[in-house]
């Protein structure tokens, strides 16, 4: 290979390297960012078959949070809503039967009175048995929130919320969301969620 070409070689590489170094971010519309937060290959999503139950884990940033609130309009009030939900990091868990549009709070359930015990633990108890694994640190879930559905759903969700310690916190480290289950007694439950996937998250276009 000559030298003149070693150099062009050379030189195309280190413009490469170049674009790919300025690039930031790519921005997507509010239904764009949906989609994205709620696919597989965004790893913000996380699933689980234990036996004849499927176990979602979404994890929320603010910006998927006040999209959802607010529809696909982006405006100066979801600029304000962005700014107040950040400092925490926020998932839903949610709850269904493979292959059955029955209600998942009537699973296996042997009485009437073990229907109020599960729904009792799900609204009350559930939040103490839920932490995040995050570098060196375990956060306890301080927001909790069990979406009663009355029967309407086929689904169950359970909405979390954990303090960040340090600001960057959330992206610098992987973490791990453990589920003691007991409402309907599936053990430990763990959800991995890569530090990548985190910084690989694209931006919200606000209008």
């Amino acid at each position: 290979m000559s030298v003149t070409r070693v150099k062009n070689n050379a030189f195309l590489i280190l413009c490469t390297m170049f674009c790919f170094s300025g690039c930031g971010k790519s921005s997507l519309s509010s239904d764009e960012y949906i989609k994205y937060m709620e696919s597989e290959r965004s790893g913000m999503r996380k699933e689980k078959n234990v036996e004849e139950i499927k176990i979602q884990v979404q994890y929320k940033t603010p910006e998927y949070i006040a999209v959802k609130e607010a529809g696909s309009a982006g405006t100066g009030s979801m600029k304000e809503r962005i700014n107040k939900l950040k400092g925490m990091q926020y998932y839903t868990l949610r709850y269904t039967l493979n292959n059955s549009k029955a209600d998942i709070m009537k699973y296996r359930l042997a009485s009437e009175a073990d229907y109020y015990d599960r729904l009792n633990y799900m609204s009350f108890g559930m939040q103490n048995d839920i932490i995040i694994v995050q570098g060196n640190d375990t956060l306890p879930c301080v927001l909790f929130n069990h979406v009663r559905t009355y029967g309407l759903s086929p689904f169950a969700d359970v909405v979390l919320g954990f303090e960040e310690k340090e600001s960057k916190a959330e992206l610098e480290n992987d973490k791990t969301l453990v589920v003691e289950e007991k409402a309907f007694g599936l053990g430990y439950l763990k959800f991995f969620f890569d530090k990548n996937d985190f910084n690989d998250v694209p931006e919200l276009k606000i209008n």
